[in-house]
């Protein structure tokens, strides 16, 4: 797995989620959990360290290097999840996609 830049959380009840292509870690106070996006949902990791969803407060999300669909899957849980919640996402209502390139579609 690529190395993690292991960002803290700014708050103790804050969801942290890094993308680095397609692997994703998942920090929520002591718990942590890393998963391959194309292997495994973004949600089951996030539903293994935040045992009650009530507890998360915010979100924060960083993404280096994502896939385009690793991408599409991140922004649509969190803001999915913070929709739901009614808390912010990197301090905003909802995250806009930033894609870094174009996806790359065989046939």
């Amino acid at each position: 797995m690529k190395r993690m830049q292991n960002v803290k959380c700014r708050m103790q009840n804050e969801l942290c989620v890094e993308v680095i292509g397609k692997e994703a870690e998942v920090r929520f106070g002591k718990r942590t959990k890393r998963v391959r996006l194309d292997k495994i949902p973004l949600l089951w990791a996030i539903s293994k360290v935040a045992l009650k969803r009530r507890a998360i407060q915010s979100i924060s999300v960083n993404m280096r290097e994502a896939t385009f669909s690793g991408v599409r899957q991140v922004i649509a849980t969190v803001n999915a999840l913070a929709w739901g919640l009614g808390i912010k996402v990197n301090d905003k209502r909802q995250m806009s996609a930033k894609y870094s390139g174009e996806p790359n579609i065989t046939l």
